[in-house]
């Protein structure tokens, strides 16, 4: 952004107007103008195509351009006749900025060995970039760091995000003329990918460092949980008798209900008895059954068996 052309071109597609504006310059130069022939109007009609076609190449619109190519296919895949009229200058227009951004993008379609020549020549650049860039404590631009790069992870990513889409979608807009270069391209695709060095797969055993393997940390930590909720229990249960005035007043609101025990967390319960078999002894005291330290697992049920007058209900408890 401090660059003489960025301030020049005001950050917008710098490299794109500065193309257009020193091949325009140059035809102004003695026996350079090449268009010397055209009239004046053809002259401004050429002069603003190829601008628009220059400035699609800037890869920031490399998305949108996609998008309407797309388009574009789609609607001729639904008109009858199958062919494009291209009666107007924004369509017109359209077709060229996706050819020559094809072109742009064409040298992973290139022959294998032309391919990798100019792999290599990119990659130079993009690294002497990428030098130049950390000399000034800028932040490295993708793909132009030399100390962590992969040729060939790049050139796959590149293929299958950027140029396939775009070369997969001309293909459809002029099947099947471009046929032949899609093929060379995928091909080429392969060829980068089966050159990717491969990671080692992991080991299923213990390594003999003594660290855990993957998933290994999650699992102890699911039976540190359940050995710790022992230790908790075991820990309450000892610590009863030198607390057992304060438990028993938490006892004695651990359960509402007269016939039913919901309480786990307790050693030691107290179910009032509330009803009695006989209307007739109301006033007597509450009956309290003291169950065992260890906590019901299950719901205590009061059984009532009314063998004669005055006789105790009979409890019973699952045995946990």
């Amino acid at each position: 952004a401090d660059s003489e052309l960025a301030l020049m071109y005001n950050d917008s597609s710098v490299l794109e107007n500065h193309h257009l504006a020193v091949g325009f310059k140059l035809l102004q130069e003695e026996n350079c103008d090449i268009f010397q022939n055209l009239t004046k109007k053809q002259r401004q009609s050429l002069r603003k195509m190829v601008i628009d076609i220059v400035l699609a190449t800037d890869m920031s619109k490399h998305m949108n351009l996609l998008a309407d190519l797309k388009t574009m296919v789609e609607t001729k895949k639904v008109t009858s006749s199958g062919v494009l009229l291209l009666d107007n200058y924004s369509d017109r227009i359209q077709v060229l900025q996706n050819m020559v951004h094809c072109a742009d993008l064409s040298n992973p379609t290139k022959p294998l060995q032309l391919y990798r020549q100019w792999t290599d020549r990119i990659m130079e650049e993009f690294f002497s970039q990428g030098d130049r860039e950390r000399e000034r404590g800028m932040e490295i631009s993708p793909m132009c760091d030399k100390h962590n790069a992969s040729v060939e992870k790049n050139q796959v990513g590149f293929i299958d995000y950027i140029v396939h889409p775009l070369w997969e979608t001309w293909a459809d807009l002029v099947h099947p003329d471009a046929q032949d270069i899609l093929d060379t391209l995928e091909d080429n695709r392969e060829w980068y990918q089966s050159t990717i060095p491969q990671s080692p797969s992991p080991s299923l055993d213990e390594p003999q460092d003594g660290t855990r393997p993957p998933g290994g940390d999650k699992f102890q930590f699911e039976l540190t949980l359940e050995e710790d909720g022992e230790s908790d229990t075991e820990k309450d249960s000892g610590s009863q008798p030198e607390e057992e005035e304060e438990e028993e007043e938490e006892e004695e609101n651990s359960c509402t209900d007269s016939k039913t025990l919901c309480t786990q967390d307790s050693e030691s319960t107290e179910i009032p008895l509330d009803e009695q078999v006989g209307e007739d002894d109301d006033d007597e005291e509450e009956e309290v059954i003291e169950v065992g330290e260890t906590p019901c697992s299950q719901p205590c049920v009061v059984e009532e068996d009314v063998v004669e007058e005055g006789e105790e209900e009979e409890e019973t408890c699952p045995d946990t």
